[in-house]
């Protein structure tokens, strides 16, 4: 004896899959990923079907999607496996890579400062601005004020900025 239609009972099962899966923390999927298979699991998740099963004596939601993964394999050339690199591998190769990268780069600008800051104590110049460069676009010194010339009543005229 039929109480209900099938396919409504089929109907709202769906839906409540539909819902349970619209629902998910992706991120914390991605950790227990990680955490059993030591892989990163790719954007572009594609949900398969959906379920309701008894797991351990509990109604459960069984879930199944196909997900990619990144994988390297590398062999020589003679076919032979060498290594298998996961996408966690890679991330901490280029973790470690980047790492490398700052700190070059980070001395590399450390030394053009000092650098700097050496020619300026040494030869006592100041970087100039563009609209103090001359036309062709060296960085000379622009010409120096002379102080004007003063004597004490009865001396010589003497220039100030020649006196050191």
């Amino acid at each position: 004896m039929r109480i209900t239609d099938p396919e409504i009972i089929k109907s709202g099962e769906s839906e409540l899959i539909d819902s349970i899966t619209a629902d998910m923390d992706w991120g914390e999927i991605g950790k227990v990923f990680v955490e059993k298979h030591h892989l990163y699991i790719a954007d572009d998740v594609e949900y398969k079907d959906g379920d309701i099963i008894v797991h351990k004596d509990q109604i459960a939601y069984q879930l199944n999607f196909d997900v990619k993964v990144s994988l390297s394999i590398v062999l020589n050339r003679e076919g032979n496996y060498l290594s298998l690199l996961t996408s966690l591998d890679e991330d901490a190769d280029r973790s470690k890579a980047g790492e490398a990268s700052v700190a070059a780069d980070r001395a590399a600008n450390e030394g053009e400062a000092s650098v700097a800051a050496d020619r300026a104590a040494n030869e006592g110049e100041e970087s100039l601005s563009p609209s103090e460069q001359d036309e062709s676009g060296n960085d000379e010194e622009p010409p120096q004020e002379v102080a004007p010339e003063t004597a004490a009543p009865g001396e010589e005229p003497t220039n100030q900025a020649s006196q050191t």
